[in-house]
């Protein structure tokens, strides 16, 4: 699982560190697994010793390999800039693959074919010792303790954040596991239980990264499809969403804001300086309209829409006059207007009663209120009740 998780980090930031320490998760895993099905905790001693010598040099050279592999990943990513060509992805990550199988293909003939050969790891003079008494015990702690040194440099001194960082925990998390599992002479003790809780953390501290990474892009994702870009306002999308929710019993007012000539704003000083004004709409909108459960949304164009349901009438007549007079006050200069600044005017649709879907309807009941403010002559408010 973290390897296929990186595998798909890999295929979005086409960083080689990804894949690379993929095939350190996925090493361990391929070896793991004629571990566990040939000789269950090759150092409890229930087994025969022909099968639990090899299983003993299978468990020893994964915990010596992962460490080693996450270095190699982690000096591969040294320069942050160079990036594998997006046509070179799926040939790079097919290639380490490859390599990958074949190397776990190699060790596990080798470990069979050479079984009888091999040093004792498990048994020394006929009796079960603990692990780090034997032959390979200096090159696999060595190994981790540099994998661990090199990956917490990389990740806490030079203050790197994310898979790097993680990826020094993980490397702490098999370090001890080995320590523990190795030190203890049979199953089921309690070293041999951290040993293997340590390696179950290992993976699952990237696992649980992978997770807390997916949920805040999720929470972007939504905030990407709800929010305008220009402002920072709900969209029409999401405003249709709060739309369905509403009525009931209560009243709803809405507030439809137009900022006035805004096409001639545009004409005069640019699409740059229309964009600014749109935000410091926006902005004052957001400071006037405070409740809750009140909606400010961009309509569309030059647009606002403000919903503010259990509203009574002068309650929302007032936040429509607070809302013209701060833009009004801002006086952001607009020379082809007849006030000589910006202003808006705004249309309210009321409702006392409204019922579940009514929303619609008020709408355009602030629609049309809209348009008799312009005909008013702008910069003022007219409000409409069902």
């Amino acid at each position: 699982l973290t390897a296929f998780f990186l595998l798909a980090q890999f295929s979005v930031e086409r960083r080689r560190s990804r894949v690379v320490a993929a095939a350190a998760y996925l090493f361990s895993a391929l070896l793991s697994i004629p571990y566990l099905v040939w000789q269950p905790g090759a150092f409890g001693g229930a087994a025969s010793d022909a099968a639990l010598q090899p299983s003993a040099w299978l468990w020893t050279i994964w915990h010596a390999a992962f460490p080693a592999i996450l270095v190699v990943a982690m000096h591969a990513d040294r320069d942050a800039s160079r990036r594998i060509a997006r046509r070179s992805v799926g040939r790079f990550r097919a290639r380490v693959l490859a390599t990958l199988a074949l190397a776990s293909a190699t060790v596990f003939l080798l470990v069979i074919a050479l079984r009888d050969r091999l040093p004792e790891l498990a048994t020394h003079a006929g009796a079960y010792t603990p692990w780090y008494f034997h032959v390979a015990v200096p090159a696999v702690l060595a190994l981790n303790v540099a994998g661990l040194a090199y990956l917490a440099r990389y990740a806490f001194v030079r203050r790197t954040s994310g898979v790097p960082r993680w990826l020094g925990l993980a490397t702490a998390g098999a370090f001890a596991g080995v320590v523990l599992e190795g030190a203890s002479p049979v199953r089921f003790s309690a070293g041999w239980y951290g040993g293997t809780l340590e390696a179950v953390l290992a993976s699952s501290v990237l696992v649980g990264m992978f997770g807390i990474e997916i949920a805040t892009l999720y929470r972007r994702l939504y905030d990407a499809a709800s929010l305008d870009a220009l402002t920072g306002l709900k969209n029409r999308r999401a405003l249709d969403d709060d739309v369905r929710e509403l009525g009931g019993s209560g009243s709803l007012a809405v507030l439809m804001v137009d900022v006035d000539h805004f096409k001639r704003y545009n004409d005069t000083y640019g699409h740059a300086a229309g964009d600014e004004a749109l935000r410091v709409v926006a902005a004052e909108l957001r400071r006037v309209v405070r409740r809750p459960r009140d909606t400010v949304a961009r309509y569309g164009g030059e647009e606002f829409l403000v919903l503010l349901p259990e509203t009574t009438l002068p309650g929302a007549r007032m936040v429509a006059e607070r809302i013209r007079a701060a833009i009004a006050q801002l006086r952001v200069a607009h020379e082809t207007s007849a006030y000589g600044y910006v202003t808006v005017s705004i249309g309210v649709g009321y409702e006392p009663y409204a019922k579940r879907g009514a929303t619609g309807a008020v709408i355009k009941l602030a629609d049309r209120a809209l348009y008799a403010a312009k005909a008013a002559g702008r910069d003022c408010i007219r409000i409409l009740r069902a």
